[in-house]
């Protein structure tokens, strides 16, 4: 409990957060990641679609956020710019996450990486 009061404590002193639903889908956003990488890491589950799914999930709020924002010109307490820049970064993120997991996968046979490939 201290390292998550820590970790909180850390992104209060570096990030301004617009209001609190940007606040709690960061963290959210952060704690989807912290878990993908577990269960990518260590192999607890056979689902292979942790990375691209979490990608999904950012996409479509990122393109909901430029819909709403930059195409129709709506003033949103829950949309922002920043909205669409998180939601981008964390897309691209867990997609290079998932080629490097297909990378891995082709130079270390051995390591069992989960890709949609085996299935």
């Amino acid at each position: 409990m201290q390292y998550l009061m820590a970790i909180r404590q850390f992104v209060d002193s570096i990030a301004h957060f617009e209001n609190e639903s940007h606040e709690r889908w960061f963290y959210i956003s952060l704690s989807a990641f912290v878990i993908s990488l577990i269960l990518q890491i260590f192999r607890k589950t056979r689902f292979p679609f942790v990375f691209l799914s979490l990608a999904f999930s950012h996409c479509f709020t990122s393109i909901s956020a430029f819909v709403i924002v930059v195409l129709m010109q709506i003033k949103s307490e829950a949309y922002s710019i920043n909205c669409i820049w998180f939601n981008t970064v964390m897309v691209v993120i867990y997609i290079a996450l998932y080629g490097l997991a297909i990378v891995i996968k082709k130079l270390k046979p051995e390591l069992k990486v989960s890709t949609l490939e085996e299935h």
